[in-house]
């Protein structure tokens, strides 16, 4: 490729096409709830990991390619920025630090620890000054951390997150794996902006039950792997479309404030099935168990074209 041939495309079409060779299905997503949904099915993020690698691949590649493409493909380099140790961050706060307009162009923080890390107040400071320096990220994440990183949710870190909220471009998608008192004070600072949201418990999770009191106006999908949990209980959603939970009791108390809104559900069983069907008079798809398929046939629903899916 010349400079000459690549010149004759504007600058934004070669951008454009950048972004689509380097996509990450379903990870920046905030309002395509197909794609948030199919990108929460990998559950440990070894897809997501595997795209991941493959961009960072094509993105040097492109830059081999021409002088001009390397200064291009260089503006999306830390488009989505993953965190996979102490070590990585000291070194992604430095060079945001030396070079703070590459931080403008993140849409993507996903700190994804495996294993036992050395952790001190350099390194949530490290955090806190990245968040800082990317004040267009879009999406959060600590989903994919394999430890519980009760560090990652120091008073400083949980106050940079919550301080977003004052920014052009606050967070609109929040992805964690923590215990239900982080979640719930990080929903009550995002509360404004949050469009998704998708949590996971970490292996100690608190018991108190004390219901917390949270409006969501935008959230449009939440999607939940708490078996039993306070955080939705008295949760207002009127925004909702797709609301995912195993925990039963939560999923009824919000279909029976938001159920008019809801498009898509799960459920566990065939009796808390047609109660809830009876509560979203609008609902178009019903995940559940293979197991309820056939008799779940009999309450008007047929089969989908995604296996554990009926749609009406």
């Amino acid at each position: 490729m010349t400079a000459s041939s690549s010149s004759t495309l504007p600058v934004e079409i070669w951008l454009q096409i950048f972004s689509l060779a380097t996509l990450v299905p379903g990870a920046l997503d905030t309002r395509d709830q197909n794609a948030i949904t199919a990108f929460t099915k990998d559950n440990y993020g070894i897809l997501a990991q595997a795209h991941y690698r493959r961009t960072i691949d094509t993105k040097h590649a492109i830059s081999l390619v021409c002088r001009s493409w390397h200064a291009l493909i260089f503006r999306t380099l830390l488009e989505y920025i993953v965190i996979g140790s102490g070590r990585q961050v000291l070194r992604v706060a430095e060079l945001l630090d030396a070079k703070p307009s590459y931080g403008h162009r993140t849409a993507r923080l996903e700190i994804a620890l495996e294993g036992i890390h050395i952790w001190d107040r350099a390194h949530s400071l490290a955090i806190t000054s990245i968040i800082r320096a990317c004040p267009n990220v879009s999406v959060f994440s600590t989903i994919f951390s394999t430890t519980d990183a009760y560090f990652l949710f120091s008073s400083g870190i949980l106050s940079a997150l919550a301080t977003t909220i004052y920014r052009e471009r606050p967070i609109r998608r929040l992805e964690l794996r923590a215990d239900i008192p982080i979640i719930a004070a990080l929903l009550c600072a995002l509360s404004p902006s949050l469009e998704v949201l998708w949590v996971q418990p970490s292996r100690r999770v608190s018991t108190c039950l004390v219901p917390y009191n949270i409006e969501l106006p935008k959230l449009h999908t939440c999607i939940s792997s708490f078996p039993e949990s306070n955080i939705f209980r008295s949760a207002y959603m009127p925004s909702v479309n797709t609301f995912l939970t195993q925990d039963e009791l939560a999923r009824d108390d919000v279909l029976r404030r938001c159920g008019e809104t809801v498009k898509h559900i799960s459920a566990q069983s065939l009796k808390t099935s047609t109660m809830s069907l009876a509560l979203c008079p609008n609902l178009e798809m019903l995940s559940h168990p293979p197991e309820l398929r056939s008799r779940l046939q009999g309450y008007g629903f047929g089969l989908g074209g995604v296996d554990g899916f009926l749609q009406k």
